[in-house]
């Protein structure tokens, strides 16, 4: 499904289910992530937080990277 960002997703991230991305290593999430169809984005790595916009969406997995390991996963 396109989103309007013009990712393709699969849809929305199943509660609970984007728990298992934390504790891996960032490119270890992302791939799982994306093989789910998610649209993923890094919000914070080595305590800087990005910019990022507001808008919610059920289909994107939000992570906090420290050290080059998933140490938050929300979605929104």
């Amino acid at each position: 499904v396109p989103g309007t960002d013009g990712a393709v997703t699969g849809g929305d991230v199943p509660k609970g289910a984007e728990q298992d991305l934390g504790g891996r290593a960032e490119k270890a999430a992302v791939e799982v992530a994306e093989s789910q169809g998610w649209i993923v984005r890094v919000v914070a790595r080595d305590g800087e937080e990005f910019p990022i916009t507001m808008d919610y969406s059920t289909a994107r997995v939000n992570l906090t990277v420290v050290d080059d390991i998933v140490t938050e996963v929300y979605v929104g």
